[in-house]
């Protein structure tokens, strides 16, 4: 259209506008908010707003859709307080603070003029789903969840379910597993989002490179499978596929007294799963922050969703802040569901699997 001559852009002022008319898209900076002053508009885009003074909108903004009761779009990534940045902001947290003001209101009250909307990079149909693994694979969980899931919780340690976790040290490029080293999967049942992790035991010490030296009876979660629905015979040949080659040991997986008849209908089809030898919620965590504390667990980097779930995943909260012992919307984290079913079955103090007594040849 520029090209054409139905629209002229300015590089020096820096618009594009169409000839005789008053439609105009100029793009600005507002590194110094009070440069922008003096314009009008139907509409402003703040984007990256998290980085800007405050007096942006309040000063600057607000006042330029004056003349034509324009409508404003705040665009922020939720900003890392432990991050230096050349931020002008006087509050780093006050774009947070705006859209947790006005989150949900309008809900309640449709009179109110702010809507508040929240998209993952996940979400974006123009960002290529492969480049965001590769990307997010070489993240710190902290940064996953704010450049990638855009969540801006002020989160402490105390809230997450699992902050044991050292990502640091535990968090691997992806490797061959050796063909000798036992299998275990754990699984989520459920139609809509059944899940399953596949976790392999090191046998021998294993040095995956300069600075990663796997211990002898260390656990390396190396996939994770979440396909959306497919019947019992077409998950289980896809868990053969996966593990073919490899001696497959123990299947656990499901409630511990309510999905017995989902268990016999994998066994069924060949793929035998037991239930957890530990029911109550709290005590899988225990089990499986018990083995994140002595550093046996190690997950594969392109690992997105398991990850992504142990950086979000946190208990409910009281009026006070103070941690309960739920899990908030606990039904939505399947992995971590198969992480806690499987590792019920393990004793972290002396790494042992209990009552390991089939063994499977796949």
């Amino acid at each position: 259209m520029i090209d054409n001559k139905v629209l002229v852009k300015n590089e020096s002022e820096r618009y594009i506008e169409k000839p005789g008319t008053t439609s105009r898209i100029k793009a600005k900076t507002a590194w110094d908010a009070q440069s922008m002053r003096g314009d009008w508009a139907e509409k402003v885009i703040l984007d990256e707003y998290q980085m800007m003074n405050e007096d942006a909108w309040s000063e600057v903004c607000q006042p330029m859709l004056a003349d034509k009761n324009g409508d404003a779009l705040f665009f922020f990534t939720p900003p890392s307080l432990a991050n230096e940045g050349r931020s002008k902001a006087r509050d780093p947290m006050h774009a947070s603070k705006l859209y947790k003001k006005y989150l949900g209101v309008r809900d309640t009250d449709p009179s109110c003029i702010w809507e508040c909307f929240h998209f993952t990079s996940w979400d974006n149909p123009f960002i290529s789903k492969d480049a965001l693994t590769i990307i997010a694979s070489d993240m710190s969980l902290d940064t996953y969840r704010r450049e990638i899931m855009a969540l801006d919780d002020e989160v402490q340690n105390s809230w997450l379910v699992y902050p044991q976790f050292n990502e640091s040290m535990r968090k691997v490029s992806r490797f061959a597993i050796p063909k000798h080293w036992p299998v275990f999967t754990g699984h989520d049942f459920g139609k809509a989002n059944p899940a399953c992790l596949f976790v392999a035991q090191c046998t021998e010490p294993y040095k995956v490179d300069e600075l990663h030296l796997i211990n002898k009876g260390d656990y390396v979660i190396f996939r994770e499978y979440a396909p959306g629905s497919r019947t019992i015979a077409q998950h289980v040949g896809w868990f053969k596929e996966y593990t073919a080659g490899y001696n497959v040991f123990k299947s656990v997986g499901g409630n511990q007294t309510t999905e017995d008849e989902i268990r016999q209908g994998y066994m069924a089809h060949g793929w035998p799963i037991t239930a957890p030898i530990i029911g109550k919620v709290n005590t899988q965590i225990e089990r499986v922050r018990g083995l994140f504390g002595l550093n046996k667990i190690w997950i594969f980097n392109d690992l997105i969703g398991l990850l992504s779930q142990l950086s979000s995943c946190m208990f409910r909260l009281d009026d006070t802040n103070r941690p309960l012992n739920e899990i908030k919307d606990e039904p939505k984290y399947h992995y971590l569901a198969c992480l806690r079913y499987l590792f019920s079955d393990f004793v972290p103090e002396t790494n042992i699997f209990g009552k390991l007594k089939i063994k499977r040849f796949l």
